[in-house]
């Protein structure tokens, strides 16, 4: 995961982000050399940490009772549709 933070730090510092976009970063550098590959990074980065997340909370649900099941089996809907999100931001990037 440590090659993933590098690679986005290097990514950014090799890249042109004259104006500020707190909001629309994504969109706004779409098109941008080093910028882009960037955010394809962190898109894919995220993506898969998010899956593994949902995966290991619908199985960690299984084992357990209670108040912990409930919470884990609120949280993993919630991780698979971040997946979507995910998949959903890097179509229209």
């Amino acid at each position: 995961m440590q090659i993933v933070v590098v690679l986005i730090i290097a990514f950014f510092w090799l890249g042109d982000a004259p104006v500020e976009q707190v909001t629309l970063f994504d969109w706004y550098y779409a098109a941008t050399p080093w910028i882009r590959e960037m955010i394809l990074t962190y898109l894919l980065a995220q993506g898969v940490v998010t899956m593994a997340t949902f995966v290991l909370c619908w199985r960690w649900s299984k084992e357990v009772d209670g108040f912990l099941r409930v919470g884990l089996r609120i949280l993993a809907p919630g991780y698979l549709l971040h997946v979507c999100y995910d998949v959903i931001k890097l179509v229209a990037v």
